[in-house]
This record gives C-alpha cells, sequence and structure tokens, in this order.
C-alpha cells in the first residue's frame, strides 16, 4: 500500500493483472497498512516484529467456516458459524518492503528541499 496515494502497488499489480476473468484473490489492505505501521514504528524506535498466523506465500479460496468443529459453507448459519482464512505472507511482507522503500523516498526529496 502506498503511503502517499493509499493504492495497493507492486507485486500485486502484476498478479491483479495477470488473472484471468473470474478469479478468485484474497486481498487484505487493513493487514498490509498494518504491517506497514509497524514497520514504521521499528524504524523509528527501533526493535523487531514476530508475526504468527497459519496461511503461507499466498494463496486464493481460503476462507473456510466451522460450526461445531466441522466445516460447513462459510454462508450457511449467518452470525453462528466462525469464519476464518489463511494469510497471505507474501503479501505483507512486499507491503512493508514497498512501505520502506516509498519511505526512503520521501525521506531523500524532504532532504533535498
Amino acid at each position: 500500500v502506498d503511503p502517499r496515494s493509499g493504492k495497493m502497488k507492486g507485486q500485486n499489480d502484476a498478479i491483479l493483472d495477470a488473472a484471468p476473468p473470474g478469479a478468485v484473490m484474497e486481498v487484505c489492505p487493513e493487514g498490509m497498512m498494518l504491517v506497514q505501521d509497524i514497520a514504521n514504528r521499528i524504524e523509528k524506535c527501533g526493535g523487531a516484529a514476530l508475526i504468527i498466523d497459519y496461511g503461507n506465500e499466498g494463496s486464493s479460496d481460503t476462507l473456510r467456516a466451522f460450526k461445531r468443529h466441522k466445516q460447513e459453507h462459510p454462508l450457511s448459519c449467518p452470525g453462528s458459524i466462525d469464519l476464518t482464512a489463511d494469510v497471505n505472507f507474501a503479501s505483507l511482507r512486499e507491503a512493508v518492503n514497498n512501505g520502506m522503500d516509498a519511505m526512503k523516498t520521501m525521506k531523500r526529496e524532504a532532504e533535498a528541499e
């Protein structure tokens, strides 16, 4: 997510452009912005972050629903079923890298003025 425009950029653009009509994609812009905020804080204050969850380097169609420990259709019982989805760690990593690159560029531009 570009800090100036708020739009997704980088590898995600190429993936979206290459996707055939009807392709299923899972995107979490809030997660991407969150890891950028964490990276910005670490850049300013030092430290490290360890993000643990289930997921992989990028998947699609990971939305699942469970009721009484059995998998169900996600829309079968609205309000009384647990929904879950895998984390796309590749998009989080890319969001951090793109965000840090953009911040460095903005910092250089500010110093040049």
